[in-house]
């Protein structure tokens, strides 16, 4: 009996010796250069400035930032990103690979499908759910708007690369606000911002343009509910804007009146009626 018990203490001790000498061993910047090139592509670029692996099966960056390539605007920069691998998925048509991580205040977890022998962008699949991020953080944001925004944001978003039944990639994203202002690019209603308690934005990506499925905005000035398309420009701020809906103005005396936003994103144009 003691000896099987010594048999399974060396046992374990080995494995614990292997996995020491493993992560010691780790070559974090031949892996790190790869990933780098292999999450890449011609639009975009990814840095990461320390890696190390990460138990079970996995990598964790630090100080990750997802640069477009065009004009060098940083569209994401996180804190830590952690990637699992699932092992099974290994010998099958497509690899899973769950990544957790931290930004702007916030963090967020989710999923990316890879294809197992083909390169790995653009991926088959992706999920992102995220929670507590801040919009005033969020540099790019607060460039391609032009003003200043803040306020706390959570939310989803969808990828799915085009298949022989969807000849387009399907992409859609789910928002909610909370407790924030946007600094109006004209002023609107005697408004220089709008102040909001809450919001919702569901869109998807349509052909050529994202669809708002449904845009809603609560505050102490007014609540709002929109819907319609906008059409993006490589400059955001020039993005065709067709928007219809309703607004209802605060207060005892409400005014409810339909709205129409046509024009761009720096120059909207309102028509009531």
């Amino acid at each position: 009996m003691v000896v099987k018990k010594r048999k399974w203490w060396l046992i374990l001790y080995g494995l614990l010796i292997t996995v020491a000498f493993l992560y010691l061993l780790f070559p974090a910047d031949v892996v790190k250069s790869r990933l780098e090139a292999r999450l890449s592509s011609p639009h975009f670029s990814f840095k990461a400035e320390f890696l190390q692996p990460s138990l079970p099966f996995g990598i964790r960056l630090k100080s990750v930032a997802l640069n477009v390539v065009e004009d060098k605007d940083v569209l994401f920069q996180g804190e830590s990103f952690d990637f699992q691998t699932n092992l099974f998925s290994l010998w099958q048509k497509n690899s899973v690979v769950r990544i957790t991580g931290k930004a702007y205040g916030g963090n967020f977890q989710g999923r990316i499908i890879f294809p197992a022998q083909n390169d790995i962008y653009p991926p088959v699949e992706g999920t992102l759910n995220f929670q507590n991020i801040d919009l005033e953080r969020h540099a790019f944001i607060k460039k391609k708007l032009g003003k200043q925004i803040s306020g706390k944001m959570r939310g989803s978003l969808f990828y799915q690369n085009a298949s022989a039944s969807s000849q387009q990639p399907v992409f859609s994203i789910t928002l909610f606000l909370s407790q924030g202002n946007y600094t109006l690019p004209e002023s609107f209603l005697g408004l220089n911002k709008i102040v909001f308690d809450s919001g919702e934005i569901k869109a998807q990506w349509n052909k050529d343009r994202l669809q708002i499925k449904k845009m809603e905005i609560f505050g102490p000035q007014f609540n709002c509910s929109l819907k319609g398309n906008i059409i993006p420009a490589v400059d955001v701020k020039n993005s065709q804007l067709n928007l219809t809906g309703v607004i209802e103005t605060a207060g005892k005396n409400k005014i409810r009146t339909n709205i129409t936003i046509n024009g761009t994103l720096a120059h909207p144009v309102r028509h009531f009626t």
